[in-house]
This record gives structure tokens, sequence and C-alpha cells, in this order.
């Protein structure tokens, strides 16, 4: 009887993680890992008696907003790449998928920075690797989401730019459908940025994420120039908090996915209110 393809998932708590998990065809065996990806120690131990890992999806990561809860450093992202890279080896794996940030493609942010540093540890790699470029990604237990959806559960008077900047949120099912459509395909390219199919004003947004909730906000306007005098101030006492709320709050952060729709065959959908927040 022949073996299922065997997976490994890092990062499989997380939300994409389980989104990954949940539409893993039943061709696949899955794989995760208990062990710290920063201890190569301790992942070789767990892994001993595995001879084979015929792919790894690679989503595990230390972000701005987990970093603490991880008792983590950003950079801790360069040691998890480096073991996933020699395990590959080891483990004799024929394709690694790495979830980065399309924030690579603009930001000078130390997370961006490093996600970059990532992609290029992985891609000198001999192994055959697809890196996937999310923009904002959208989902009832994504990060991002929940943090709105916190903040807008506080205030009732929320601010918001105006003019508003352009946004296009990925739902975090479309972004796990790229992962496991990249798998078996022999792809012609190595990077993909993912994102919805239109973008749309960070207001649009605000006010989606204002029906999941079902909050009673009232949104007043703040005018743009305001905001980057204010992020100018910040930035005599805090750079990199100032850097962080100038890409968050006065970029356009859009992007061209034409070319995973065409090479993975995948369709995202139009972001729309969530049914399973109260």
């Amino acid at each position: 009887m022949t073996q299922k393809p065997l997976v490994l998932v890092t990062g499989s708590s997380g939300s994409l993680g389980q989104e990954v998990i949940s539409l893993l065809p039943s061709k696949y065996k899955l794989l995760t890992l208990s062990a710290d990806l920063r201890n190569l120690s301790a992942i070789n131990l767990e892994l001993s008696s595995i001879p084979q890992i015929h792919f790894i999806i690679h989503l595990a990561g230390v972000t701005d907003t987990n970093a603490k809860k991880l008792k983590g450093h950003i950079h801790d992202n360069l040691t998890m790449a480096e073991n996933i890279n020699y395990l590959a080896i080891d483990k004799k794996v024929t394709k690694i998928i790495f979830t980065s940030s399309h924030a690579v493609n603009y930001s000078h942010r130390p997370y961006a920075v490093a996600k970059k540093e990532c992609e290029d540890i992985l891609l000198k790699n001999k192994i055959p690797c697809t890196v996937m470029r999310p923009t904002m990604i959208y989902g009832p237990n994504s990060p991002e989401t929940l943090q709105v959806i916190k903040l807008l559960k506080t205030l009732p008077l929320f601010p918001y730019i105006t003019p508003p900047t352009q946004i296009q949120p990925v739902l975090v099912t479309d972004v796990a459908k790229a992962i496991i459509g990249s798998l078996d395909k022999k792809l012609p390219q190595n990077i993909y940025n993912l994102a919805g199919p239109n973008s749309i004003s960070t207001f649009q947004f605000l006010k989606i994420l204002q029906a999941t909730s079902h909050s009673k906000n009232i949104f007043v306007p703040i005018p743009k120039l305001f905001v980057s005098l204010l992020t100018n101030l910040i930035s005599y006492f805090s750079p990199s908090r100032a850097l962080i709320l100038r890409e968050l709050l006065l970029q356009d952060i859009t992007s061209d996915s034409s070319e995973a729709q065409k090479d993975l065959h995948w369709t995202p959908q139009t972001i729309r209110p969530l049914s399973s927040h109260t």
C-alpha cells in the first residue's frame, strides 16, 4: 500500500494554520510539531523516528503582535528559517511553502526586513520553495481582525483618516487554499502576492468590521495631514513606532495577485462581515 505524502505544518495552532489543516486533502498525512522551532535539538528529538517528510508548510513566526506572548524577538524568524532549511535537507523534503508578508514589498519595519531575510534563506536552498506574500489576512480568528474588533468594541467614538487610504485584505481561507494548491504544482515562479479581488478604503473596512462586531461606533474623520504631523512628532521619541503607524495609517497597501490566480487556479473572494463574532 502506497503511503500518503507527509506534510509538516508549522504554526498549526494559529488562525492560518488551523485553516490549512482543515482544508488539507485526505491524500496527504498531516504532521505538526510541539517543539519550539527555535530549538533545533528539540526538533530533531521529536522527529527522530520519521525518515522522510515530503512537504513543509512553514507558517510559524514571531510578529509585531505576538512577540511578547512568545517571549521572542522578530529576528527569531531567521533562526526558524535556518532550522527549516536543515530539517528539509535532513528529511529529504521535496518542497517548502513559506508564508511571508506582502510588507516585504514596501516596508522597512524590522518584521518585514526579517521576513525578506527568511525568504532569502529558504530560496537559496536547493530544495524547491514557494513563497506566499499575503496582504492583511482577514478572518474570524486573524490577529489583525481581532485587534480592530477589540478597538471598535472599546471606543464608541472611532477615528478614521480622511481622505482614506486603500487596502486589499485577503480572506484567511483563500490564503490557505493558495498554499494547499501549490503543494503538488511545479510553478513557473517562486514568489506570489496574495490579495483580495479588489481594494477598499480603510473606512469601508472599518464598516465591515463594525457590522461583524455589532458595535455602535460613531466614526470621526481626522485629516491625513494631522496624522502625518503626529507621526513626525512620535518619531522623535520612538522611530520604530512612528514607522509602523505611518505604514498602517498613511500608506495605500494594495497588490496585484494575478500571477497567483493564473498559476494556482486561485480565485480570492470579496470580504464581507463575518458571522462568528457577537
